[in-house]
């Protein structure tokens, strides 16, 4: 059944799936009053999207409520001088890896930099930094497969295969190493490809990343759910992409019309919500995050020097992950933005690019490693 945003058929989930375990097991007895809360929420959320669909198509369908819309000129402008017509910025590319489909972008020249967007996202999360970053480097931005305009194989999706996807991708442009940036879920990439093969990064930048604790918010835990996930999916991103901008407009970067209404276009392509809900639930569970890549630093031979970004106010992961991290390792350096959400790329872009840029010119050759005293991860 297509559960895509623009279907009109939903998995429908009984009473008794919704009950969740048997209240007289031991499983039920633990994990019950979850299984009650979550489908709360749950049936709250749908019953939120439902009207919240309603309210949009009434309000598209008013002519003159889109005349208005046209006229609106407080939000940032795009630079629509670096975009294609399909919305990617710089110079777009097509390249095939392993059968798939990659859409990627450039910009600038020098040193490498590959920058790897988090999850439901697209390359264009760049799209107020990267201009700033091409004056030092050339800056390389995928969209990763099931996202912006890349393919959406029928693939597992997991840390290890989008890693494996990006090394591929750089093999097939000719970049055998490079510094990478990854935000959120493309952090966890990131680190995912530091395990896997420590000569492709030269530096590591991690923003607002995953991958450093079990805290994540509800949303994500309940998409993940195996019963509700399905169902909760489609909407949960349609709500994202329609409302959050329009309700949490400081939280989502000050989101541009124009740029939500891609992002829209984005989501609508066939096989969106399997690749969200797969890379999803690879990472987390009803408890949070489940995949800890700090618990694997000790396997790193000699790591690169690292960085952290993070926006004090992130309501989707907490910056005590970074502060913990960098409490645990000597060499790595946290910078965090007062007031600032979950995309510091985006809300505070200018300073976010001249801290990213002072951290990989950086001359030193500081080495993260365990903090003396301290047991080794």
């Amino acid at each position: 059944m297509d559960t895509s945003p623009g279907s009109r058929h939903w998995p429908v989930l009984t009473r008794p799936q919704l009950a969740g375990f048997d209240p007289s097991t031991e499983g039920g007895r633990k994990h019950g009053p979850m299984i009650a809360s979550l489908a709360n929420t749950a049936a709250t959320t749908l019953a939120a999207f439902s009207s919240a669909r309603r309210a949009a198509v009434e309000d598209v369908s008013t002519p003159a409520k889109q005349a208005g819309r046209r006229h609106r000129t407080n939000r940032i402008p795009v630079p629509s001088e670096l975009d294609n017509a399909d919305g990617r910025i710089g110079i777009a590319h097509q390249t095939a890896v392993n059968g798939i489909s990659i859409s990627w972008s450039e910009m600038g020249c020098g040193p490498p930099l590959v920058l790897l967007h988090g999850l439901g996202d697209s390359h264009r999360t760049w799209r107020r930094a990267a201009p700033l970053l091409a004056r030092d480097f050339r800056v390389l931005m995928p969209d990763l497969p099931g996202h912006g305009w890349s393919g959406r194989p029928d693939a597992s999706y997991t840390l290890g295969w989008h890693a494996r996807m990006v090394s591929g991708w750089m093999d097939a442009i000719g970049v055998a190493q490079a510094h990478i940036c990854g935000h959120s879920f493309g952090g966890g990439i990131a680190q995912w490809m530091l395990l896997e093969d420590r000569s492709r990064v030269d530096r590591l930048a991690l923003v607002a990343t995953g991958g450093l604790g079990r805290e994540v918010c509800l949303a994500m835990r309940l998409a993940a759910f195996p019963l509700l996930g399905p169902a909760l999916t489609p909407p949960l991103m349609w709500l994202g992409v329609r409302l959050g901008p329009r309700l949490f407009a400081e939280k989502f970067g000050r989101m541009e019309p124009e740029e939500a209404r891609l992002l829209v276009r984005m989501h609508g392509i066939r096989g969106t919500a399997r690749a969200f809900r797969r890379s999803l639930a690879s990472v987390i569970n009803l408890s949070g995050q489940c995949v800890q890549t700090i618990e694997r630093a000790h396997e790193v031979t000699s790591p690169p020097a690292i960085a952290i970004f993070w926006g004090a106010e992130d309501p989707i992961i907490p910056v005590r992950h970074g502060a913990r991290l960098v409490d645990r390792f000597m060499g790595i350096t946290l910078t965090v933005y007062p007031g600032c959400g979950h995309f510091p790329q985006l809300e505070t872009h200018s300073a976010f690019a001249r801290d990213l840029c002072g951290f990989l010119c950086a001359r030193d050759e500081v080495q993260s490693q365990p903090e003396e005293g301290r047991e080794s991860p």
